[in-house]
């Protein structure tokens, strides 16, 4: 009776730990940054890296994770919205970085493509492209709970190298989660234009799935995809972790006993299945788009979501944003002019007339005063009339002057001190 009694205990104890973990869970930071990119300046357009990115995008603010976005990424801006995501994962909890577009591997070194990414050669890719071990490096500074990196970049390589294509192994990724759509080394289809590919359609589908943890998550995703493929697609998972994690959580309330309920009925008052968008621009003739493809026009409807929308005119600085649409919305947006810098022409002096010989002066000085004379002297359209008038009374009596002194003596003389005066007030500041 006593040892039914303590594995009771024990079983007890075990449940209250069990459910204390899971709401630790529960309450965590989930922080995510989420990049597709279909439009290459430089290599082959993708046709449905962005299709993914959204469909990640929404599984995962389901699940309660802060999302950081953007398609179609600059070098830049994937450098810096990396150190904006691993700022915020310094304060805790779980991070999750997911990328889906060109991705290469150079002598076992994986780089993530952006849109502006020039490279002719494979020696230029590392000053192109952005490395993983920087986006790995950066998550592990950051010192929180458990990462996980998610890489739909396996696609066809887009040198276009036969026998070439794929991403290298994972090695330096201790603490992280790693997975790539297929295996090291193998590429993945870019999938039908407009769909889903078939890894993240099905990893959507089990990032839903209750009480599934995070190895299990890609293991059925993997077995999907094989299955799918017919063995042609196998996802390659890296796993480095701890901890455990679950996208959604399991159900901890469990029903023994079947009880007898009455029935009951319910109803609730269902919205318009589409909302009116009116953006108002100033100017009014902006160029509106939405999803980086569909040109807005006003009092336009859409369904329920999250949508890009990108503001733009000549001459003006356009704007980029996101809306989430939940009922009919209005929208004021300003464009700030770019303004146009003149070109500067330097005005012409004139001076008054002298009864010194002003052609003389010119000769070393230029017509303007402007030179050094002999690449010597001061330039004197930058001296004072004061300051004139004393340097050339000072060349005539002797006490001014450096190199020039004797030469500008003989030049100046021959005129009186009044003369002098007048001849630093016309060209003095």
């Amino acid at each position: 009776m006593k040892i039914l009694t303590l594995i009771l205990l024990l079983i007890l104890s075990l449940q209250a730990d069990r459910g204390l973990q899971l709401k630790k869970m529960q309450e965590e930071q989930r922080v995510a940054l989420i990049i597709g990119n279909n439009n290459y300046e430089h290599l082959s357009n993708l046709k449905n890296p962005i299709n993914d990115a959204r469909a990640i995008r929404d599984a995962l603010r389901n699940r309660g994770f802060s999302v950081i976005y953007k398609e179609n990424a600059t070098k830049r801006d994937m450098k810096k919205l990396v150190k904006k995501f691993t700022h915020q994962l310094s304060k805790g909890g779980v991070g999750m970085y997911y990328f889906a577009g060109h991705g290469i591997n150079v002598n076992g070194i994986n780089y993530l493509v952006a849109t502006d990414s020039l490279m002719d050669l494979e020696d230029e890719v590392e000053f192109e492209a952005l490395s993983l071990n920087y986006v790995l490096k950066k998550m592990k500074h950051a010192k929180n709970r458990l990462n996980i990196v998610v890489l739909d970049a396996c696609r066809n390589n887009p040198f276009g190298r036969s026998g070439a294509g794929g991403l290298a192994p994972i090695s330096n990724a201790k603490g992280i989660f790693v997975a790539y759509a297929t295996e090291a080394g193998a590429v993945a289809s870019d999938g039908k234009n407009g769909k889903n590919g078939l890894f993240t359609k099905h990893l959507i589908r089990y990032i839903n799935e209750p009480g599934i943890d995070l190895a299990k998550v890609f293991k059925k995703t993997r077995r999907s995809v094989y299955d799918e493929s017919d063995g042609k697609q196998s996802p390659g998972v890296y796993d480095q972790t701890l901890g455990e994690f679950f996208f959604t959580l399991p159900n901890t309330k469990k029903h023994n006993t079947i009880k007898k309920v009455k029935s009951t009925y319910s109803f609730k008052s269902i919205g318009p299945q589409q909302y009116t968008l009116n953006i108002n621009t100033q100017p009014s003739d902006a160029s509106i788009t939405i999803d980086s493809s569909r040109n807005y026009y006003y009092g336009m409807k859409l369904k329920e979501g999250y949508y890009s929308i990108k503001i733009s005119k000549s001459g003006y600085r356009s704007k980029t944003g996101e809306i989430h649409l939940q009922n009919d919305l209005d929208i004021n947006i300003e464009l700030e002019k770019i303004q146009r810098k003149k070109s500067y022409t330097p005005k012409k002096t004139s001076y008054k007339k002298t009864t010194v010989n002003r052609s003389a002066c010119a000769g070393c000085h230029g017509p303007h005063f402007e030179k050094m004379a002999l690449g010597k002297s001061k330039i004197v359209a930058n001296m004072t009339k004061s300051d004139i008038a004393y340097a050339l009374k000072g060349y005539k009596n002797g006490t001014y002057g450096g190199p020039l002194k004797g030469i500008m003596k003989g030049q100046v003389a021959k005129y009186s001190n009044a003369v002098l005066d007048e001849l630093a007030d016309t060209i003095g500041r």
